[in-house]
């Protein structure tokens, strides 16, 4: 990603706008946070919950229709992408950004948008990482209605 980025700045260097843009497009995706791990391969089987994910560009929106309330949690985005949440109870609809989204080696899911220099990616599933009745870690899938960038 830094390399295209650079690209970018380099070609455009003598208009004055090109070479702060390379530069940020390269810092900004490696930026270190605390959640950023490995999916958990290991963790059980809760099940899929009946909650949508729509994607509107740079963000998802689900709405948590079930009985369910979910605690301090972690939602994942194709097994890769992490972002904790601090709950998540019934008929509330949270909006999270893509781009807060983290993998094991801290780089930020592309979520696209007006600025973006590479094809934003495609949000294919999406799963919470709570706690189940039995005290035990399980990961719930969510239903991915719209996932693709427009």
């Amino acid at each position: 990603m830094c390399a295209r980025g650079l690209v970018v700045g380099a070609v455009l260097a003598g208009t004055g706008v090109g070479v702060g843009f390379g530069m940020t497009a390269c810092a900004s995706p490696k930026t270190r946070v605390a959640w950023a791990r490995p999916y958990p391969e290991a963790t059980a089987s809760g099940g899929v919950a009946d909650i949508q994910v729509i994607r509107e560009e740079t963000h998802i929106t689900m709405t948590n229709t079930t009985a369910r309330e979910f605690g301090a949690s972690t939602v994942w985005i194709n097994m890769q992408w992490a972002l904790p949440i601090a709950g998540f109870r019934p008929g509330e609809t949270v909006t999270l950004d893509l781009a807060q989204f983290r993998n094991e080696y801290h780089e930020r899911f592309r979520a696209g948008g007006f600025f973006a220099v590479e094809r934003p990616d495609t949000v294919a599933l999406t799963q919470i990482e709570t706690v189940g009745a039995e005290g035990k870690a399980e990961m719930v899938g969510l239903v991915t209605v719209k996932g693709a960038a427009e």
